[in-house]
């Protein structure tokens, strides 16, 4: 099977310096280097052969010379280097050799890594890229304490569900990673419950008193709410927001449908519900109806 032009286009690139480098050799080893057949490798030698060299004018052909199965090239100081790589190319490999220097790789390969990003990197380009194996939670080391303690702390949190900054009393327990990134676990005393906060939205971090012993094994927070809807569209997407209940956990495919899911109460339900607009409909409890109907009248409003 014939390759796409792109690809031929890169393989005759890429021949003249291999050729170059391995004068004589043949073009079944040719062949087998560049994983095609010895035809498409003639294919490519004789269209190269009759594009020539740069600037591509009648007396700027390329010399090639076959005596058998070998191939010899001549005079291709235009083509005979390698080509180079495109910054995205360059990028993607330093941050390859960087993640492997920061694994547990003898000193040698290190040295090895170290030498082979210098040259990839000219001293003129621009400033080094680097990756780090640790943290970038900037209270990583006030959190560990406060837990190693079992001391409270007073934080600045940017709360998503409510869009706007508040200072909160924690216990922290632990430190977790998710796909969202690193997530410090703890009872919150203002909300009375345990929550889970973004690192990356705390934005200060205060030491308190010692905290008095919580049981981490007793959930206090504010019990799920169960609301009856209407789903007329985007069922993933509301189901993500709204999970299903354990006595309606089978939802029907086709829509619209009616069905009782959960979630948190107050704002969190509120701005969710919101966010979906016109895919689902509120039924029940009628006083979360109202409270959207009127969040919704102030957003209006604004306009």
């Amino acid at each position: 099977m014939a390759s796409q032009p792109a690809e031929q286009l890169g393989r005759m690139l890429d021949l003249i310096p291999y050729i170059y480098a391995h004068q004589g050799i043949s073009k079944s080893d040719l062949a087998q280097e560049f994983g095609v057949s010895v035809e498409e490798v003639e294919a490519n030698l004789f269209t190269l052969w009759k594009c020539g060299l740069p600037p591509y004018t009648p007396g700027d052909l390329l010399e090639l010379e076959f005596e058998g199965d070998e191939v010899w090239v001549r005079d291709a100081d235009a083509l005979k280097r390698p080509r180079g790589l495109i910054a995205a190319e360059v990028t993607a490999l330093i941050l390859g050799l960087q993640l492997i220097a920061n694994e547990t790789v003898s000193d040698e390969v290190k040295e090895q890594i170290l030498r082979l990003t210098k040259k990839l990197q000219p001293q003129d380009s621009a400033p080094s890229i680097e990756v780090g194996s640790g943290s970038t939670f900037i209270h990583r080391e006030a959190i560990d304490a406060a837990i190693a303690t079992g001391s409270k702390l007073e934080i600045t949190y940017n709360s998503l569900t409510r869009d706007d900054v508040t200072v909160r009393e924690i216990a922290p327990f632990a430190i977790s990673v998710s796909k969202l990134g690193e997530e410090v676990e703890a009872y919150c005393f203002t909300s009375q419950g345990y929550r889970t906060f973004r690192a990356e939205r705390i934005k200060s971090i205060k030491a308190l008193q010692r905290a008095e012993k919580i049981a981490v094994v007793e959930d206090q927070s504010a019990p799920m709410l169960s609301i009856k809807m209407k789903i007329h569209s985007r069922l993933r997407e509301v189901l993500e927001k709204f999970p299903a209940t354990k006595s309606d956990a089978a939802i029907a495919v086709k829509l619209p449908a009616t069905s009782t899911l959960s979630a948190y109460p107050g704002e969190w339900a509120i701005r969710s519900a919101v966010s979906l607009g016109t895919a689902i409909e509120v039924l029940e409890p009628t006083s979360l109806r109202k409270e959207i109907a009127t969040f919704a009248q102030k957003a209006l409003d604004r306009y």
